[in-house]
């Protein structure tokens, strides 16, 4: 091809024109997008509590491991097992007094009623 062809076929201009159907679909599909609302933001401000409570038991939890006094160990398993649930024992006795048994028992049957539903649903969690 000679350079005088090649530029009598590049200055001719062809009008390119998309089908009807092309169209009608790319506009169709803008319109689907435009009208789909903006994702849920997450609801931080409803989780902040949540997080606090988690902070507030961990501090807790490392103050009063701080506090009582460090036991000697016993290489008998059940003289550690008695010597842990004495060392333990007035941490669960303060957290009584919060109501703590209720909170559990409310965190379980929450978890068991998710497990529930979730297997009557046909999930596996």
């Amino acid at each position: 091809m000679k350079a005088d062809e090649l530029d009598r076929v590049l200055s001719r201009e062809i009008e390119i024109v998309p089908s009807p159907g092309f169209a009608r679909s790319v506009m169709s599909a803008v319109l689907n997008e435009a009208a789909t609302p903006p994702p849920i933001p997450f609801p931080w401000i409803c989780a902040v509590p949540g997080l606090a409570a988690c902070g507030f038991t961990i501090v807790w939890a490392l103050i009063e491991r701080l506090r009582l006094p460090a036991q000697e160990s016993v290489s008998v398993a059940s003289s550690n097992l008695t010597q842990w649930i004495e060392y333990v024992r007035p941490m669960f006795s303060r957290a009584e007094a919060f109501g703590t048994g209720w909170v559990v028992l409310a965190l379980l049957l929450t978890l068991a009623c998710l497990k529930l539903s979730s297997r009557l649903a046909g999930g596996r969690v």
